[in-house]
């Protein structure tokens, strides 16, 4: 994934049946307990509700595309409890 990130991620999406459950479950629930250990660098934005009223300023200043935006009220992560920005 490191290496050529499109092709990781191509490769998985090309083959999400043999994937998956292999990257999800329980490599999900390790991920989440060791992010810690294995984050290697930012890939995305968090906004929070303390940035109400400056969500344009901070997209406009974001030099990548905007490709997905995930909302959640921050309580549960796969049930794991408050993982996000709180």
């Amino acid at each position: 994934r490191n290496e050529n990130p499109h092709v990781h991620y191509q490769l998985v999406l090309s083959n999400l049946t043999e994937f998956l459950p292999l990257l999800y479950t329980p490599t999900v629930g390790e991920a989440c307990q060791k992010f810690d250990k294995i984050w290697q660098g930012p890939e995305g934005m968090y906004i929070t509700a303390k940035d109400r009223g400056n969500i344009r300023k901070i997209l406009d200043n974001w030099t990548k595309p905007v490709d997905l935006i995930v909302v959640s009220d921050g309580s549960r992560i796969l049930g794991l409890g408050d993982l996000g920005a709180n």
